[in-house]
C-alpha cells in the first residue's frame, strides 16, 4: 500500500503563480515551487485531502462517484450480503473510508452495533462496519466492513 499527501484545488486558486483550479497536486511537487508556498496551503486547509493508493498490480474496487480507492480484490470475504440497496460486499479492509458513530441495528442476521462508513473524499456513505454482533454465529463480522455494490466499481486487472 502507498501513501501519498495530494492537495486538491476545486476552485479557480492560484499557489505561487501556478494556477492550481480542479487538479491534484503533491506535496512535493508544490514544495518544488517555492517556499511562499507553505503560507499559501495554510490558508486552503479545507481544500487538503489525503488518500491511500492502493498498489496497481492488483485488482481493486474503488468508489463509483469519485474513484476512491476502496479495497484490493484479496480482502473480499463474502459476495452474500445484503445492503440497504441491494447487493453488497463484506471486506476485511478498507482504505480512504470514514467511520460515524456506532449504533445497535436489527440486521436480517440479528441485532449488530455497526457505523455507518463514507467515501473520505466525496462523503458518499458506502455502507457500513460491524462493531459488534451479539449472537455467536456473528462474531466472525466484527471490524469488517461492507459496501454496497452501487457504491463501487471494480478498477484495474479486471478481464
Amino acid at each position: 500500500m502507498k501513501f501519498e499527501s495530494w492537495f486538491r484545488f476545486k476552485e479557480d486558486t492560484r499557489v505561487n503563480g501556478l494556477r492550481c483550479n480542479n487538479q491534484r497536486l503533491s506535496l512535493l511537487s508544490l514544495l518544488l515551487r517555492g517556499a511562499s508556498v507553505l503560507s499559501d496551503m495554510v490558508k486552503l486547509t479545507k481544500a487538503k485531502t489525503f488518500q491511500a493508493y492502493l498498489d496497481s498490480c492488483h485488482r481493486r474496487y474503488s468508489c463509483v462517484h469519485c474513484r476512491a480507492h476502496l479495497a484490493n480484490h484479496d480482502d473480499l470475504i463474502s459476495k452474500s450480503f445484503q445492503g440497504s440497496q441491494g447487493r453488497a460486499y463484506l471486506f476485511n479492509s478498507v482504505v480512504n473510508v470514514g467511520c460515524g458513530p456506532a449504533e445497535e441495528r436489527l440486521l436480517l442476521t440479528g441485532l449488530h452495533a455497526v457505523a455507518d462508513i463514507y467515501c473520505e473524499n466525496c462523503h458518499t456513505t458506502l455502507g457500513w462496519k460491524y462493531e459488534q454482533a451479539f449472537e455467536l454465529s456473528q462474531k466472525y463480522k466484527e471490524g469488517k466492513f461492507i459496501i454496497e455494490l452501487s457504491h463501487m466499481i471494480k478498477d484495474n486487472g479486471w478481464d
